[in-house]
């Protein structure tokens, strides 16, 4: 799943170009309307990962937190992909092979159902959540 992903070196910058042009549309305040909470009236699993990543950035890490618990994982696949994208063929081999280790251990699939938990505990209304 990931080293597929990243098999590719030019789909993954631009992937790295499209978040960091999502990313500095948001710090200059351009808001973004999720067509999931605005069609359903229900937040998607990823409602407040741009909030959420944005105070992580800043250093709000306990506000980061309230708005999505996976806002961290945002920064970990950033620094994947810079690493990726632009790192020396060390630094390249080295990602490429820890994302094999990771999809080996099904790390992707853990990761994508405790999402989806953390999800439909949000939208049960569970003390804590913010959208």
């Amino acid at each position: 799943m990931l080293s597929r992903f990243l098999a590719k070196r030019q789909v993954c910058t631009a992937t790295l170009f499209g978040v960091a042009v999502y990313l500095l549309l948001a710090i200059v305040g351009l808001k973004f309307e999720c067509l999931i909470a605005t069609w359903f009236s229900v937040p998607c699993p990823l409602c407040g990962l741009t909030r959420g990543t944005m105070c992580f950035l800043s250093g709000d890490w306990r506000q980061a937190l309230v708005y999505h618990w996976f806002s961290p994982f945002v920064i970990i696949g950033i620094l994947v992909m810079v690493g990726r994208s632009f790192g020396s063929r060390k630094t390249q081999a080295v990602v490429l092979r820890s994302c094999r280790w990771a999809d080996g251990k099904k790390i992707p699939h853990v990761v994508v159902g405790l999402l989806l938990v953390y999800w439909t505990a949000r939208v049960f209304g569970l003390a804590g959540f913010e959208f």
